[in-house]
């Protein structure tokens, strides 16, 4: 019961981000805004936000608050700010600039499972999280000057 708790957590964290992604796109045909350009920039400032939150993890070396040897963590062993709640606040934020209200809940609440999964799963502690969502919306913000 706990092998299965473990694994269901590490999916959740790991395949969620794909399924906000998914919604990003469907947002983007359902409001008729869908362009090679519109999206590859998102994609590109998405991207932006993860490499931001690594260099910031890298001088910051803040500690992850459990050495979890069955987690697959290919980006180190430093947690401040999250990448996983950086880049999925800046794909919640375009789905609510771009998508319908049920979308856009349900990519409120996709974040917010994959947050608690990685809090759940000793990864990441709150903290991680809120500076991963400060620093996701700050970068969203920002770019969305240049493109609204």
């Amino acid at each position: 019961m706990v092998q299965a708790h473990k694994r269901g957590l590490i999916f959740l964290a790991e395949y969620g981000v794909i399924f906000q992604g998914t919604l990003f796109i469907l947002s983007c045909f359902e409001s008729g805004v869908f362009s090679v350009w519109f999206f590859s920039f998102w994609v590109a400032i998405t991207l932006f936000a993860l490499v931001l939150a690594s260099l910031i993890k890298r001088v910051l070396k803040k500690k992850r608050p459990e050495k979890r040897k069955e987690l697959f963590m290919p980006f180190g062993e430093y947690t401040f700010p999250s990448g996983h709640a950086t880049g999925m606040t800046v794909i919640t934020l375009c789905i609510f600039t771009v998508g319908s209200m049920p979308l856009s809940v349900l990519s409120l609440l996709v974040s917010a499972c994959v947050m608690s999964a990685r809090v759940d799963a000793r990864v990441h502690d709150w903290i991680d999280m809120v500076g991963g969502i400060v620093l996701g919306s700050f970068v969203f913000y920002s770019a969305s000057t240049l493109i609204l």
